[in-house]
């Protein structure tokens, strides 16, 4: 027994010396739900402000220096009709987790549904909630897109071609046509 605990001693330390963290190798189940949660929350209750100041930092450095990035939280704005009433996750977020020798990353992938008094949206979701490669920039979501509930069917591409165009997306929108401030 004195042998077992010395291994498991010389185990632990071995990990706690070496890049890997015990959070990587012992994730709880849910972990990614919850990340997927306080990643969607912080960015719906920003949304209900309609104020771009609160809505910004939700997104990450990548996604705000996209050329146009504020515009493109100002047409977020006038696109969602009506005052937000609820939002609810569709499914688990797909994940993605990777740990070089100089940091980790952790990707989510994820859709919610956001309903107002007037209409109801689909909200794809791009989120790095981990990044400790790039410190500051690289946390955040990084791409977000949002239809209205029905146009689902007109989407064309996959989550990987989604996720590629940081910042914010509305590709039925024409403006001036739906929505207000």
């Amino acid at each position: 027994m004195k042998r077992f605990s010395v291994i498991i001693t010389v185990f632990i330390l071995l990990l706690s010396m070496s890049s890997c963290k015990l959070s990587d190798i012992f994730s709880y189940p849910g972990s990614d739900d919850k990340l997927m949660r306080e990643c969607a929350d912080g960015f719906f209750e920003a949304v209900k402000s309609r104020d771009v100041k609160l809505i910004e930092p939700s997104f990450s450095g990548y996604a705000r220096n996209v050329d146009g990035f504020s515009d493109s939280v100002e047409m977020l704005i006038s696109y969602i009709k009506g005052s937000i009433v609820t939002w609810e996750k569709v499914s688990s977020p797909a994940s993605r987790s990777s740990n070089s020798g100089k940091g980790r990353i952790t990707e989510l992938f994820f859709w919610y549904t956001l309903t107002t008094d007037e209409e109801e949206y689909k909200v794809f979701f791009y989120d790095v909630p981990v990044d400790e490669l790039h410190t500051n920039s690289g946390i955040g979501i990084r791409a977000l897109m949002i239809i209205r509930k029905g146009e689902e069917d007109k989407l064309t591409g996959s989550m990987e071609d989604w996720a590629s165009h940081e910042g914010i997306s509305i590709p039925f929108y024409e403006p001036g046509t739906h929505g207000s401030l």
